[in-house]
């Protein structure tokens, strides 16, 4: 290859750079329509000895070259071209050419991790090329690249992709990647599966994780409910369909068939019952039949399971604040602490009708968890905010990790549980960092004195810079208040601080203040923090962020070209 241009450079320049490339260039084209990529990149290559100046042949060898996978010839060639052409370094349709080429080729890497960044830069992009990638891992042996490809379609909607999901339901044998295609199946809308995940929780063999995606699909592919299909589903001898009939009362807020879900308070199964509880919560009805709704479901303040009891206890409370707080008490010193945590937090959803016992139970407790939840119901109340806040703060600088515990019918702060995740490196404390992160947000929107001086803290001491496979997952925007306290800690003058704050703005999408900071922190960074830059930077997409991304392609270590590729992608696109 250095031969080629060499020879490019010793044609004498008296050559005429007007000379007539039309026909060579009509024969490229012609190679690319029947994609002929292995002839249209000789044509090229031999027509740049002929017409050196061409700047649509020198585009159409680049094209070829990422088409072929030859990614360093291309990068080769891209590099020869803007030196004869500089103005050209902007050119958005050969930087995506770029970017696609280092993505074609990283997508047929033997390594997992590779193929699944190819995956997550292909899909930045929105262009067909990266349905056609996602389309051939969907196909692949591993069964995490299955898992990672369909929860990306599932973003999509293609029918391509589609087909691919349809086959996938009644094929794929991995439970981790059925459960990812059940889930899609309702993020797609495709429709013509509906009876099969009706059929799916008819039998017995399906598993609960199944039952509950299965449902959650179902009840986003039903434009509406007519009563007859609600009645049928209620009493069918199926708890899954029952589930499901709940749950369709409560997501369309169906106050004419509460009669359909009122026997089911009763169900002999928990998850039924709960459902069931969660409906009539949710149509906020006084009364059924002239009968009082809280003597229709008090009898399950003592049930066997737990969670049923806590919606009760809710349900109760929303009607009649002193009877509910009364059974709340008894939860709050339940034996089993992750019972008082989602107490905590059940009391907290309760807003203005939690009150007084919320205020109560904050100043009284002892377990930190059952305080913080309690904080947060309180500031959302704006009650007592400066006890709240503090008592947030006092937590933040605990060392445990936390985690939001979002598994039964209300979000409660707990220790976290975490076990390691193939898709996000050090998954566990990429939970905690993305949980106490929303917990600062808290203290920024309150004002809290203190905000800034725990977010200073928080990025001193613990090393920011989740994966871009992290930030896609986890990642919510912080409110513009936390955003305007950590774009202040950018002139903070510890270095590691102004750093850390950068990436977060970048992972934010509000990374115009940070670009210069990121940069310049680049050279001297480990490889795995050029990672975290060069993923952030990919977030903010400005013309200064993509030319840095477009050099950096160019990187030795792979990894480093791969997540340049896809951030440059990502910021085209932006």
């Amino acid at each position: 290859m250095k031969s080629f241009f060499l020879t490019l450079a010793a044609i004498p320049f008296l050559l005429n750079a007007n000379s007539p490339d039309q026909d060579v260039i009509k024969r490229v084209h012609a190679h690319f329509l029947i994609h002929d990529y292995t002839s249209a990149e000789k044509e090229a290559r031999e027509g740049l000895h002929v017409y050196p100046y061409s700047q649509e042949l020198w585009r159409a060898y680049i094209k070829s070259l990422g088409q072929l996978g030859e990614d360093q010839e291309m990068l080769d060639a891209w590099k020869g071209y803007v030196e004869q052409y500089p103005e050209e370094k902007k050119n958005h349709e050969l930087t995506e050419t770029l970017a696609w080429g280092i993505l074609s080729k990283a997508a047929k890497s033997p390594s997992p991790m590779i193929r699944i960044y190819a995956m997550v830069g292909s899909h930045f992009s929105q262009d067909a090329r990266g349905v056609e990638l996602l389309i051939t891992q969907l196909r692949e042996n591993n069964a995490l690249i299955r898992a990672v490809a369909v929860q990306l379609s599932a973003e999509e909607q293609d029918d391509k992709l589609r087909d691919e999901i349809k086959r996938m339901f009644s094929s794929e044998t991995s439970f981790a990647v059925r459960l990812e295609v059940i889930q899609a199946i309702g993020s797609m809308r495709i429709k013509s599966l509906q009876p099969d995940l009706v059929a799916l929780l008819s039998k017995d063999s399906t598993s609960a994780e199944e039952k509950a995606a299965a449902i959650q699909s179902l009840v986003i592919l039903l434009d509406t409910a007519n009563r007859e299909e609600v009645a049928r589903l209620a009493q069918c001898d199926r708890a899954g369909l029952r589930d499901l009939a709940c749950q369709v009362v409560h997501f369309f807020r169906l106050e004419r068939d509460l009669d359909l879900i009122i026997p089911l308070v009763n169900d002999h199964r928990a998850e039924v019952r709960e459902s069931a509880i969660k409906a009539i919560a949710a149509l906020r009805v006084n009364e059924y039949r002239g009968q009082p709704i809280t003597e229709i479901v008090e009898k399950r303040l003592n049930d066997l399971d737990p969670h049923v009891a806590l919606m009760t206890a809710k349900v109760i409370t929303l009607h009649d604040q002193m009877r509910g707080q009364e059974t709340f008490k008894k939860l709050l010193k339940h034996k089993n602490k992750e019972i008082r945590y989602q107490a905590a937090a059940a009391l907290a959803s309760c807003g203005k009708y939690g009150l007084p016992l919320m205020h109560e139970a904050f100043y009284e407790a002892s377990d930190l968890y059952i305080k913080m939840n309690l904080a947060i119901g309180m500031l959302g109340l704006r009650i007592n905010t400066d006890a709240a806040c503090q008592s947030l703060y006092e937590g933040l600088t605990t060392s445990e990790k936390w985690m939001w515990d979002e598994e039964s019918a209300f979000k409660a702060l707990v220790p976290n549980k975490a076990k390691h995740d193939e898709l996000i490196p050090n998954y566990p404390e990429a939970l905690n960092q993305m949980t106490r992160l929303e917990i600062l947000n808290y203290l920024a929107v309150m004002k809290y004195p203190k905000a800034q001086d725990a977010i200073k803290t928080f990025l001193k001491e613990r090393q920011w810079g989740i994966s871009g496979m992290a930030s896609v997952v986890l990642l919510t925007e912080g409110d513009e208040l936390a955003i305007d306290l950590v774009k202040n800690i950018m002139n903070d003058s510890d270095p590691k601080i102004r750093l850390q704050a950068a990436l977060i703005l970048s992972l934010w999408g509000q990374g115009e203040d940070a670009i210069t900071a990121l940069q310049d922190a680049y050279p001297s960074a480990d490889r795995e923090m050029k990672e975290k830059i060069i993923e952030g930077l990919g977030r903010v997409g400005s013309e200064q962020a993509k030319l840095f991304l477009v050099d950096r392609l160019s990187e030795q270590h792979q990894s480093l070209r791969i997540i340049a590729a896809s951030s440059l992608l990502m910021s085209l696109y932006h």
